[in-house]
């Protein structure tokens, strides 16, 4: 891959990533909350999901998943099921001697990298987007 072509690449994967989706809108909201420092973890975490829903549509999960409407709808269910769960647990935790206790304390940033990567590794349309826009960038000689 040239200069050009490796300089594309990443110009159009950060303009596509950085659009709002459910682990940008995390990231945002803690950083509104916590300031920009404390959404770092959920912002490595989103890196590191994205890497592996890239490499596991690389190396066939995508295909897999795009022939295979039961395990695309699976996978999209535990997903799904998994954003209700987190917000399952902001709601039980939002009452408001816990936000005083919250709004003091230490960002748990082990906690906030593990959802980041969940969500976005759990992401169905993560596997999709990279089995369409990989290939545009890959020289098959």
């Amino acid at each position: 891959m040239n200069m050009h072509v490796w300089l594309t690449f990443v110009l159009a994967s950060a303009l596509l990533l950085a659009t709002p989706g459910p682990t940008v809108m995390v990231a945002v909201s803690h950083a509104l909350k916590k300031g920009r420092l404390a959404a770092w973890p959920i912002v490595l975490g989103a890196i590191l999901g994205d890497f592996v829903a890239m490499t596991g549509s690389l190396l066939g999960a995508g295909a897999i998943l795009s022939a295979s409407a039961l395990l695309f709808s699976l996978l999209r269910w535990f997903g799904a099921a998994y954003l209700l769960w987190m917000g399952a647990q902001l709601v039980v935790t939002s009452s408001h001697t816990a936000a005083l206790q919250q709004k003091n304390a230490p960002p748990d940033t082990t906690r906030m990298f593990t959802n980041a990567f969940a969500t976005t590794t759990l992401h169905p349309g993560g596997f999709v987007f990279f089995i369409a826009f990989v290939p545009l960038f890959i020289n098959p000689a």
